[in-house]
């Protein structure tokens, strides 16, 4: 018990970095499956272009049941990110309903791998539902290709929660390298190497 109660002072209390660093890279690397891995690397790529490039936000925090962080610009516009959760932006969901009229109960909903929501210059909210996917042997046209089918099943299964989201609404992101994002269609496909780009393309 003293145990738990000093791991829980450390990394919740105090939010010591050295035992967080310890306990990722001793337990959390460890355990984590290549595919988690890869979605906490577009995480934190994600925010930190969104630094880059004006937002500035709050450490991540864990809020009934969901990892995620918000932020304000320069200009004071707001933004949310959320990490593998379907947050209320998302609360109206065609899958679920429709598994639901047919009695499937207590099924899982559509959940993207990320999920940002902010407010544009022009005071609109937008939404962009960000898909990490990678192949082991088909490379990033596998990934892309597979990260595009969520999306697009994201789209339909949300069309009423995405609304008037803007374009794009979603962002693929295949693991390797030099797949560039083109922002003028619903969907943008990129590396993590251009995650940069797709952000400043976005969010602009």
């Amino acid at each position: 018990m003293l145990a738990a109660y000093r791991k829980w002072d450390l990394l919740v209390r105090r939010c010591d970095r050295a035992a967080i660093r310890a306990a990722i890279e001793e337990v959390g690397l460890v355990t984590a499956q290549h595919s988690t891995l890869f979605e906490l690397l577009t995480l934190f790529r994600v925010m930190s272009a969104l630094g880059v490039h004006g937002w500035n936000l709050e450490p991540l925090r864990l809020f009934r049941g969901a990892i995620e962080t918000r932020g304000t610009s320069a200009d004071g516009r707001q933004i949310d990110l959320w990490y593998q959760t379907t947050p209320r932006v998302l609360a109206s969901s065609a899958y679920r309903q429709i598994l639901a009229r047919h009695e499937f109960r207590g099924q899982p909903d559509l959940r993207p791998d990320l999920v940002l929501r902010w407010q544009a210059r022009t005071g609109s909210r937008r939404t962009l539902l960000i898909e990490c996917k990678l192949s082991q042997t088909g490379g990033v046209a596998t990934a892309a290709r597979k990260a595009l089918f969520d999306l697009l099943a994201y789209r339909q299964a949300f069309a009423e929660s995405l609304g008037e989201s803007g374009v794009p609404y979603g962002l693929g992101v295949a693991w390797g390298g030099g797949l560039r994002p083109r922002g003028d269609q619903d969907v943008m496909l990129c590396t993590p190497d251009m995650i940069d780009e797709a952000m400043l393309t976005t969010t602009r």
